[in-house]
């Protein structure tokens, strides 16, 4: 029998995100550098796509340049 999830709105996800800064007193109460480093991690995955989407451009950019940069003659 497959459990079934309860669906949660938008609103409720992002109200979720109140517990975050109690979550992080209670990590830095048990260790300063693991607070240290959770808050370094969630910075460096939420700019992974960023990072990702900038060098998808760099390279779209490099195509169209070498594109326009096409030789015709023979």
């Amino acid at each position: 029998m497959a459990l079934e999830k309860e669906k949660t709105s938008f609103k409720e996800q992002f109200s979720a995100l109140k517990n975050l800064p109690r979550f992080l007193k209670m990590v830095w109460a048990t260790s300063q550098g693991l607070a240290f480093s959770n808050i370094i991690l969630r910075v460096f995955k939420a700019a992974i796509p960023l990072a990702t989407l900038y060098v998808g451009k760099i390279i779209i950019d490099e195509i169209i340049a070498a594109i326009g940069q096409e030789d015709y003659s023979l």
